[in-house]
């Protein structure tokens, strides 16, 4: 009889013990990756290993070159993505400068497996227009280089090689920009093409999206940028931020959506733009709660009803 007893202790114990493997299962934190074209992201795997432990799957995406267009990357990271079984139920992401541009596309465009949280450490989201940090001001000749950079930039060639040529954003110049940029009209739906539904539809889906803008920005130029800010049209000195936006106002990819449910976050760093990656206080204030196991997903997403099914599966 004994042994009939203890055999059902041990079998409830050991079923308790299954189910609290499951739970600590459930809790376990998301898959993280990483993603930046120069600096290496090793610093913030340390820091994410220092603060949410070992068991956090985080995979480093560090591809070679920014002689290629966006969308080159954007394929070269969902390939990566796409082929890694321990995501297939979706990843968050931290991705630094213009890598930040090249997960938005994949969430856009395609967003299988899906992104949770995107955190954008000092991404040029609006564009860049202008030489970095304070060089135009101290070589006067170089504003009229940027004046004619649109001749330039705006070309077949360097749009196809060059990635930056396709977020130049000279507002000086706003129709040339929307019909030669191959990247930022797109992507920010400033213009009608076939997968506008989609792009807003695949944003909204978001559970978080984190905006970090340094204070001591000197390589994005405006720096507003990285919260979506930006010049004026017409102007390359008066700015505009995010909520009084176009983008905005008309919720052209579904900021002012994410901002309304309490998903959309801009926050401010210390540190210079190249740091962002091993600045521990950053990481802390910026990215950590977002990416904590036992913290719910942040509110319930708003599921806008997608017109044309057939966009999604293109």
């Amino acid at each position: 009889m004994r042994t009939y007893l203890y055999t059902g202790i041990a079998a409830v114990l050991i079923t308790i013990g299954l189910v609290a493997d499951n739970d600590n299962t459930a809790q376990q934190p998301i898959p993280i990756v990483l993603h930046s074209l120069s600096a290496g992201m090793e610093p913030t795997i340390q820091l994410i290993k220092k603060h949410l432990g070992e068991q956090v799957y985080i995979k480093n995406i560090t591809p070679s070159g920014l002689i290629s267009n966006v969308y080159d990357q954007a394929e070269y990271f969902r390939k990566e993505v796409e082929t890694d079984p321990k995501l297939r139920e979706g990843f968050n992401v931290i991705a630094h400068s213009h890598a930040g541009l090249v997960v938005r596309y994949y969430i856009e465009r395609y967003n299988n497996p899906p992104v949770r949280t995107y955190i954008s450490y000092g991404t040029p989201q609006q564009g860049v227009f202008g030489m970095p940090g304070t060089l135009d001001d101290h070589f006067k000749w170089l504003d009229a280089l940027e004046e004619r950079a649109h001749h330039i930039l705006y070309s077949w060639s360097f749009q196809k090689y060059i990635a930056f040529a396709g977020y130049w954003h000279d507002t000086l110049h706003h129709d040339k920009y929307l019909k030669k940029a191959c990247l930022l009209p797109y992507l920010n739906n400033e213009i009608n093409h076939e997968y506008a539904e989609l792009f807003k539809y695949n944003i909204c889906k978001l559970t978080n999206m984190v905006l970090v803008m340094s204070q001591y920005e000197q390589t994005i130029e405006p720096a507003i940028s990285c919260h979506f800010g930006f010049y004026k049209n017409g102007s390359k000195s008066e700015l505009e931020e995010l909520c009084n936006t176009e983008l905005y106002k008309k919720d052209t990819i579904g900021l002012k959506t994410l901002h309304e449910s309490g998903r959309l976050y801009t926050r401010l760093a210390q540190c210079p733009h190249q740091n962002f990656p091993e600045d521990e206080e950053n990481f802390v204030e910026n990215a950590l709660p977002f990416l904590q196991p036992d913290i719910p997903d942040g509110l319930p997403v708003i599921d806008i009803p997608l017109k044309n099914k057939s966009a999604a599966h293109a």
